[in-house]
Formats: C-alpha cells, structure tokens, sequence
C-alpha cells in the first residue's frame, strides 16, 4: 500500500485499484463512505458504510481506535478532512482512498447504483449559481444587488477552502434529502396499520 506522510500522523493513502483488491480478500477493515445519505444511495462502493462527514465523531465514538478504517468521498477532500478529525480522535489505522467514489468507479472497483437524482451539491449550485448572475445582472440597474454576488462568492470560496458550506449543511437536513428507512429484518406486524410507520417509517 502506498503512504504518504503529511503534517499529521502518518496520512496513509489508497489507490482504486488497491481498494478493489482489499474488498476481494481482506476483512480486516471497515469502509467509511463521509458524503451525504443522497449522494451514497446514488453510488457508492459496495461494502460501504455511511457516515455523513458532520456525524462521523459522534459515531466514531463506539468504534474501535485500533481497527483499520478507510474513508472514502466522491473524490478526496472530505475523506482527507474525516482522517484528519479521526486522527486528532486517537484513532491508529487511518487510510484515504485516492479519488473517491468516482475514481473508483471508473478503475472498475464494484459499486451499487440506486436513482439518479439532484444531489445536495447540485442543488447548492442551483442555488448560488442563478443569485450569483441575478446579483451581476441586477446591479446594472440597482447597484445594492450586486452583494447577491458578493454572498455567493464569499460561500463558494468558504466551501472549496474548508470543505464547510452552511447551505449543504440546511439542505442536508430538508425533508426531501433524508433516507429513506427500512426494515433491516422485517417484523411480523410491519403492514399498513397504526404500528408500520414505527417500525417502517412508513
């Protein structure tokens, strides 16, 4: 496996196609996916588990600070900021996967696809992109607009820097993002009824 040491503890990195090999053969491991619930259920690596970057410390609280975790985003950044917060964590076998989920997916590492559909980051840029233009069109006309763009801007570069963007954050929790839930193991009275929305959230 290649390393790579950074300024903190021994930043260990993995390669796609190393991964691939590790989810043939080797158990040893936990694969922690850091993105949101909607950009997991539209692809992730099989074997995968989703822990969304802002709960991963309080999940990581029952885990095992010896066990071997990789941490895997779309394509590095949150995986590289999670190993950093696991690190300072007291955590001793951290490894970012190279590239993320896309990389994965085009080394040819197995991964589960579900609907395709706007993910949070899109619906970001659906946002930000058309205040960004109403605020540069809209100060040809009405100067005090043109703070739109200085606010989007401002977010964006906030975003990109630190990986943190307060309107992720917001759609994050929106109802149309949730996951949806399921019953891991189906009980005798999970039908339509006044019990199902309990054991189904139904």
């Amino acid at each position: 496996m290649k390393e790579t040491y950074a300024v903190m503890t021994a930043m260990k990195r993995i390669s796609p196609d190393e991964l691939g090999k590790y989810l043939v053969g080797d158990a040893g491991y936990r694969l922690i996916d850091v993105r949101n619930p909607d950009e997991y259920e539209v692809m992730h690596v099989r074997g995968a588990e989703n822990v969304p970057l802002m709960q991963l410390l309080d999940h990581a609280c029952d885990w095992d600070r010896n066990q071997r975790l990789m941490l895997i985003c779309h394509q590095g950044p949150r995986s590289q900021n999670a190993v950093r917060q696991l690190d300072v964590a007291g955590f001793t076998d951290l490894t970012m996967v190279e590239g993320g989920t896309l990389a994965c997916s085009r080394a040819g590492v197995p991964v589960v696809r579900g609907q395709r559909r706007f993910s949070i980051q899109q619906q970001m840029q659906l946002i930000v992109g058309p205040m960004i233009l109403a605020g540069a069109i809209g100060s040809l006309f009405y100067t005090p607009l043109l703070v739109l763009t200085f606010i989007g801007g401002c977010g964006l570069l906030m975003a990109g820097t630190t990986g943190f963007c307060p309107l992720v954050n917001v759609l994050s929790r929106a109802p149309w993002n949730q996951p949806k839930k399921v019953c891991a193991t189906p009980p005798a009275d999970c039908n339509p009824g006044p019990r199902a929305k309990s054991c189904c959230g139904g």
